[in-house]
């Protein structure tokens, strides 16, 4: 009786640790989108202003608005997937 229940307070723990890294990504892109309409990212007109891939938001984009030409961040690192971890 006591593994089903142990096996249910883990996976209930992944959950919560997956909603809460995909909360922080989604967090990261919106504002990605957010610097991109303000004109602070340099976008193609092809382009709908969202981040090209998730290593973007970690690696950072030039800032058009900074005169030194330094780097806006969104993430410090990628989440990692709790249902992947053994």
């Amino acid at each position: 009786m006591a593994l089903p229940c142990a096996d249910l307070v883990r996976r209930r723990n992944q959950e919560e640790d997956l909603r809460h890294s995909v909360r922080i990504v989604r967090d990261a892109i919106d504002a990605y989108h957010a610097a991109s309409l303000e004109g602070k990212i340099d976008k193609s007109l092809d382009r709908s202003g969202y981040p090209p891939d998730l290593d973007s938001l970690t690696r950072g984009v030039t800032d058009k608005t900074d005169p030194n030409g330094g780097k806006l961040y969104f993430l410090r690192r990628l989440p990692a997937d709790p249902r992947c971890q053994s």
